[in-house]
């Protein structure tokens, strides 16, 4: 058995509202069916016993299993956080090596700003900003992974790194850093290493997010460090997070668990 103190609460609470909430609606919808088949045929001669009884059983069978699902989701919880515990440490180690300056924080709060601006306009709540070496800001994107008009490659590190590549020429790039209010997934951190810029800050590491995200289906978060996906290839990227993970935390606080409720 899993000790509920390992846990966040909010995950946990999560976890237990929509397991309930699924078991109780199959047990309902059997029991509500059994219940009407009986009161129907009741006072008949021959009121029938055993289909009534038959409907109660799948009724109990899904309460049973329900329990078993949400004994299981939280034992996968339990040890994904122990896995992101670990690997934010890493994380935490890492950019011990370097220290942000005032305008790296400065920058890194605007994109965990816009990230809460896209949140309020129903969007998920990620923003980046590719930024000059000498502070101009060249792109900034929010991400349109949703749709209609979305599509889930439009990720906010990938558009801004795109636009960014569009907007200057290639050899000013590598001498730019890329703000960005959650850590790039593998996908981005491979956009941003073929565009060429040379530096990544991140505010939330992906360990920290896949504990925000939970299984929503809307993001099936990696726990993959943006480093170890650099470290495969041919060009280094300076990598500087995570930094103000509880700021841009909030900016995510019950947006996924809203979203959670899916069959698995």
């Amino acid at each position: 058995m899993v000790d509920e103190e390992e846990f966040d609460p909010q995950t946990l609470q999560a976890l237990k509202a929509k397991h309930f909430k699924r078991a109780a609606w199959n047990t309902g919808v059997m029991g509500a069916a059994a219940l009407f088949f009986f009161l129907v045929n009741l006072g008949s001669d021959d009121t029938p016993i055993v289909p009534f009884v038959l409907l109660f059983l799948p009724a109990l069978v899904f309460a049973v299993e329900e329990y078993f699902s949400y004994l299981k989701a939280k034992k996968r919880a339990a040890r994904s956080a122990s896995d992101s515990a670990a690997s934010r440490q890493a994380d935490v180690e890492a950019a011990g090596a370097a220290e942000p300056t005032n305008t790296d924080l400065a920058l890194l709060r605007q994109t965990i700003d816009l990230a809460t601006d896209a949140r309020n306009r129903g969007r998920h709540p990620f923003a980046s900003m590719v930024v000059s070496a000498d502070g101009t800001v060249i792109a900034s994107a929010g991400n349109n992974s949703m749709p209609p008009e979305g599509d889930p490659t439009q990720h906010a590190e990938l558009s801004a790194a795109a636009e960014a590549a569009r907007m200057v020429p290639a050899e000013e790039l590598p001498t730019a850093t890329l703000y960005t209010s959650a850590e790039p997934c593998v996908m981005c951190t491979g956009a941003i290493y073929w565009t060429g810029i040379g530096r990544i800050v991140y505010a939330l590491s992906e360990s920290r997010l896949l504990e925000l995200t939970g299984d929503d289906p809307e993001n099936p978060t990696f726990d993959l460090p943006c480093r170890e996906v650099i470290a495969r290839g041919q060009r280094n990227i300076d990598v500087l997070g995570p930094l103000l993970e509880d700021e841009a935390a909030v900016a995510h606080d019950g947006f996924w668990t809203s979203n959670t409720d899916v069959p698995q």
